[in-house]
């Protein structure tokens, strides 16, 4: 079970820097393209992608270890 980010392009996407994957060397957002206007739409998203990583954790028909849970609850969230 991979309960990974969902990287799936869309409008939203595609004009929201805070949605793109940052390609900075320390993993930074491009903050000189980052407007007020990106912060509620990226939050929005990444919060309903959260939720259905912890959902595919709970749902797991797998007998529950450490790393279909622990180790996926750390990786989820990264959005």
């Amino acid at each position: 079970m991979t309960a990974g980010i969902n990287h799936s392009h869309n409008t939203q996407q595609t004009i929201n820097p805070l949605l793109q994957p940052w390609e900075d060397n320390f993993g930074l957002p491009p903050f000189n393209q980052v407007h007020p206007e990106h912060f509620a739409p990226a939050f929005d998203q990444a919060i309903q992608e959260h939720l259905a990583q912890i959902e595919a954790i709970a749902n797991c028909s797998e007998t529950p270890s450490f790393s279909n849970t622990s180790a996926e609850f750390d990786s989820s969230g990264r959005l």
